[in-house]
Order: structure tokens, then sequence, then C-alpha cells
């Protein structure tokens, strides 16, 4: 064959008597070094052909393509070849292909959702919140809105209150000081990210933002807990040893006992919080969800030792949580023991308005914080979950106050003694 002429893919075995009559006799030998050049290296377009001739031989020669790169002979067709007088120097190998480099497979993109382990600082997290719920947004961001200002009003008068009034410096309105200002960094944790999602805008927040928040509202809700607990306790002292209260409420003991309900609260917190951010969190790193919570952020947790983690902080969360349960039901059982002992009607009723309050607001934070933190992992439904969480994160806080305000004369007659003295200086 000449220079300009390619071996492509068709019936070329039938025409090689045709190809050497219309070379003038000249047919070269075909090798497999020829079969690699002819495959790996492009031949050169001959431009000063006739294109009546080239129309000629492409017709009668179907295999017969100057301009074109041969680059694939089928094993049948080589085969074919085979009974070319001069032949090939050896027999055929098996069809021969260029050594091109072999395209690696695309990689899965960033954005995939095959469990892949990221353990870097620049990981950012999607909260959902309740994009899932449109129809819910505007009454939503009312809701918070409005629970979100009782909470700061509420809970900073009540604090104001316990603290310049000479009436309410008694252990019961100390723990409640207390736990006012728990409550109310406890919404503020939340409802600033929670309104501004509600309002339409995507919230990001970065590994370490994440894990910032989940470490703020472990610490006060476990200490939220825990003052409960405290509080159980002194309602237990104050109906069953009414005459020894004072002795076993003093001030030293009830500041021992609230700075261990804070010490207590951010132990648990940091000890959580440090388990799981050893942890890689695979993608995709959506939480369906408005704050960065513990039962959701496991369900993105991965690893070999994954369940090993998962035990110890399921140990954590049931001391923090069942060990004050067991303390505010122990004081309750004495209490409804002692009430049940009582034989004026007036004692029975000043001891039940004094623990129904209570009572209330314990039933409400235990009720909706054990229901999302003592459930398997793996069980936990986010979006049931966030509206148990908005309850206890948002609308708890808010009716606390009232609670604990609304039927207590002394709160009362505290509020208005403030208001008259601030009429008094105004005037």
């Amino acid at each position: 064959m000449s220079s300009g002429m390619a071996v492509r893919r068709g019936e070329c075995g039938e025409h090689v008597r045709a190809l050497t009559a219309a070379a003038g006799g000249r047919v070269r030998v075909v090798t497999t070094a020829t079969v690699r050049r002819q495959l790996c290296e492009p031949e050169p377009v001959l431009t000063d052909r006739n294109p009546a001739d080239t129309a000629h031989r492409e017709n009668h020669f179907p295999c017969l393509l100057s301009s074109e790169r041969l680059t694939n002979i089928p094993a049948a067709r080589l085969r074919s070849l085979q009974n070319l007088e001069g032949g090939f120097r050896g027999q055929l190998q098996p069809p021969v292909t260029c050594d091109r480099p072999k395209t690696p497979p695309p990689s899965k993109p960033s954005g995939s959702f095959l469990p892949q382990a990221n353990h870097s600082t620049g990981e950012r997290f999607l909260l959902l919140g309740f994009s899932d719920w449109p129809a819910l947004q505007p009454g939503l961001f009312a809701l918070v809105l409005l629970c979100y200002l009782l909470t700061l009003a509420g809970n900073s008068t009540l604090v104001l209150l316990a603290v310049r009034d000479p009436r309410l410096h008694t252990p019961m309105y100390y723990f409640l000081g207390h736990l006012a200002l728990v409550d109310a960094g406890f919404t503020t944790s939340v409802a600033p990210a929670l309104l501004a999602s509600l309002c339409g805008a995507e919230l990001w927040l970065p590994r370490a933002g994440c894990l910032a928040q989940l470490c703020t509202s472990l610490a006060l809700g476990s200490v939220e807990g825990l003052l409960l607990a405290v509080m159980a306790l002194d309602r237990a002292a104050a109906v069953v040893h009414p005459l020894r209260h004072a002795e076993l409420a003093s001030p030293r003991r009830c500041r021992a006992l609230a700075c261990a309900s804070w010490l207590g609260g951010l132990a648990n917190s940091a000890a959580q919080s440090a388990l799981l951010a050893a942890r890689p969190l695979c993608a995709p790193r959506r939480l369906d969800h408005f704050i960065c919570e513990l039962p959701a952020l496991l369900q993105l947790a991965c690893g070999g030792d994954r369940d090993a983690t998962e035990r110890r902080m399921f140990a954590a969360r049931v001391v923090i949580l069942l060990l004050p349960s067991a303390v505010i039901l122990a004081s309750y059982g004495a209490v409804a023991h002692a009430i049940c002992g009582m034989r004026s009607r007036g004692g029975r009723s000043k001891a039940l308005g004094t623990c129904g309050s209570h009572l209330t607001a314990v039933c409400l934070f235990y009720g909706s914080a054990i229901y999302t933190y003592l459930q398997p992992t793996r069980r936990y439904d986010q979006g049931r979950g966030k509206f148990v969480s908005l309850f206890y994160t948002v609308v708890t806080p808010a009716l606390n106050p009232l609670i604990y305000t609304l039927r207590n004369k002394h709160v009362k007659g505290a509020a208005r003694t403030l208001l008259r003295s601030v009429g008094g200086g105004q005037a």
C-alpha cells in the first residue's frame, strides 16, 4: 500500500488482491509493529489527491481512507489477512491496542449522599429548620418571637425582684433566680438563629460553631435539670420538716447546691461535646433541625468505634437525666406522704400551692428532654424531634416565670413595690 493508505474497520480481507493491483503490485507486509503504528500514530493527510480518485477508491474499496486514523481492527478481520501470500512474519497476536493512559473514573462530587468521613475544620452544616413546613413558618415566627420576648422580660424581672426585695431572700427564690438566668441564656442560644431561619435565610454553621452551640445548649439544659432537682429537695424540706427548714436550707448550703448544679451541667456538656468532637461526621452534613442537637449530630457520626462512643454518651445522658428524676420523684413522694398526714385543710392547700407550680415546670421540662435524649440514636426522628425541641427550648422558658408567679402573692407584692418605687422616682 502507499504511505497515504491505511487499513480501517471494514471488509479488508476481501479486497487484498484488488488493493495489490491498485497499488501496482507493491504490497507491504503487515506485522504487529505495523498494526501498532497504524493504531497509535496519526497518518498524514494528503492534500494533493484528486477528489474524483478519492471518491472512486472509497466507492470500490471501502477499506481505504487515507485521511482517517484506524482506531481498531477486530480479531476476525485480522485473521482474514493471514491468507495473503507473503503474509505475516508470524501468527497474528490478539488485537493490539494503544498504550494510552487509562482515564481514572470520575470522583464522587462533594455533595454525594454516600457516607464519607470528613474531619476537617472547614466543613459546614446546613440546618434545614422548618423549611419543609412553609405554611407554618409565619405562625412559628410569631410564636418564637413572642416566647423569646416573654422569656427575656419575665426572667429578667424575676431575677431583679429576687435580688431587690428582702421578702424574696429565701432558698426557693434563690434557686428560682438561678433558673431564670438559665432559661434566658438557653433561649438566647437558640432563638435568634431560629428566627433568621424562619424568615427564609439558609442557616449554615461551621463545625466549630455547631459544636459551640451544642456545648452551650447542653450545658444550660443540664444545669436546668439539676436545678429543678435541687428545688424539689428544698420543697420537700419545707413541707416535711418545716421547723428545720431554715437549718437544712442554710445560705451556705444553698450556694453549694447551686454551684454543684452549674459545675455538673458544665461537666456533662464538656464530656459529651468532647466525645462528639473526636468523631468524624459524614456527608451529607444536613440536619433536619433548627439547632445542632446531640441526637441529630450522632446520626452523622461514622467510624469504626461509633457504637462504643454512642454507648458512652448514652450512659452520660442517663446519669444527667435519670438521677435528678429519681431525686425529684423521691422528694415528691415524701411531700405526698406528709400532705396526706396533715389534718388542717389550710396546710394542705398551702403545701399543694407551693409544690404544684414546681411540679408543673418539672413535667414540662423532663417530659420533652427524656423523649429527646433517652431513645436510641437510630430511632430518633428529626422531623418530630425538632417540634419537641422547640417546646423545651423556646416555649417552656417563657412559661416558667408565669408558672411560678401567677399564684404567688410574695412575687406579686414585690412587683407592686418595684412599680411604686419606679413610679415615685419618675414623679
